[in-house]
């Protein structure tokens, strides 16, 4: 790592840790713990991290990722990619009054999870893969970081569930979506087709993370979604945040 690199590695840390929460991950980390709970800037509640997996990395992103602060009242968020619910802990602090469901796949992400929204009761865990349609899920890349793992449709029966967009508005009784964040991993591109207006034309936010680096024209089916519709965008750090005007 190059030393412009590090110290703004550094820099990022102290954002969002502060200094008496980076000592503690550094000793968490130099000991060989297993997990760690700490307390970043923005958080009402400690969150649980595994030491030496990419939950730290995670971390660093939430904030300057999802820092939205809508000029509306936020009452309904789905979380699609909920990882280990770092995000979901970070937007129920935002909103503490917001329905918040959270799908996350994979099964040791999903059980971090549930620890990370324990304290905060309007956060509903979701242990599905979202999908254009009902199915069974796999994961085709075991063996990689934590928050990297990417799902196709499974021809045999799976421990790994789809559900829809649809169904997870009816299910939980949202009419409409104020904040939808979106980190699959590709799967966007099995989202974004002539169904989509189904759900798109009732999300007012939509944070999402492309991957073009996976499956190329991800980012292509997006913005030939977004034609119909009145549209801004903002840059988040690995995010684009596109305020929709339904």
């Amino acid at each position: 790592m190059k030393r412009a690199e590090k110290i703004q590695l550094l820099a990022d840390e102290w954002k969002n840790l502060g200094l008496c929460q980076i000592l503690k991950w550094t000793i968490a980390y130099r000991m060989k713990w297993k997990n760690i709970h700490l307390r970043p800037k923005g958080f009402r509640e400690d969150v649980c991290l595994r030491v030496g997996t990419s939950d730290f990395a995670t971390l660093m992103e939430v904030r300057e990722s999802y820092d939205v602060s809508p000029k509306f009242p936020v009452n309904n968020i789905i979380d699609l990619g909920g990882n280990i619910g770092l995000t979901s802990a970070y937007l129920a602090s935002k909103f503490p009054k917001a329905k918040i469901v959270t799908v996350e796949p994979e099964a040791s992400n999903f059980e971090m999870l549930k620890v990370n929204v324990a304290p905060c009761p309007n956060i509903i865990p979701v242990n599905k893969g979202v999908f254009h349609k009902e199915c069974y899920l796999k994961i085709i890349n075991e063996g990689t970081a934590n928050n990297c793992f990417r799902l196709e449709e499974s021809e045999e029966p799976t421990p790994i569930r789809a559900i829809s967009i649809p169904s997870l508005m009816q299910q939980y009784g949202m009419e409409t979506i104020d904040i939808l964040k979106m980190d699959i991993e590709g799967g966007e591109r099995y989202l974004f087709n002539e169904q989509a207006h189904e759900w798109l034309s009732k999300v007012k936010i939509l944070m999402i993370e492309l991957h073009d680096r996976y499956y190329s024209g991800c980012s292509k089916l997006l913005f030939l979604c977004l034609k119909k519709y009145s549209y801004n965008i903002d840059l988040g750090d690995c995010t684009l945040i596109i305020h929709i005007d339904n």
